[in-house]
């Protein structure tokens, strides 16, 4: 059983925010320090075997950029 971005929130879609806080936080420091860096670990080794700060050694490329949003929104969120 593993834990996806979209499992961390909400708990349980008939509860209210309030009802399932503490269960959220729980879950979402699972998610961030067991699965998240299991899931960007995989690109961090692409990047280093690029030799550079991009994907590829021709530089950055859609999927840099897409690499970019999807990092961006996982640290804003935990």
């Amino acid at each position: 059983n593993t834990l996806s971005l979209h499992d961390a929130l909400p708990i349980y879609i008939t509860d209210f925010y309030e009802a399932q806080k503490d269960a959220a936080i729980v879950r979402s420091r699972v998610f961030r320090d067991l699965r998240a860096p299991k899931f960007l670990g995989g690109f961090e080794g692409n990047i280093a075997k690029s030799g550079g700060h991009f994907l590829t050694k021709d530089g950055p490329t859609y999927a840099d950029l897409a690499l970019f949003h999807v990092y961006d929104g996982v640290s804003s969120t935990y």
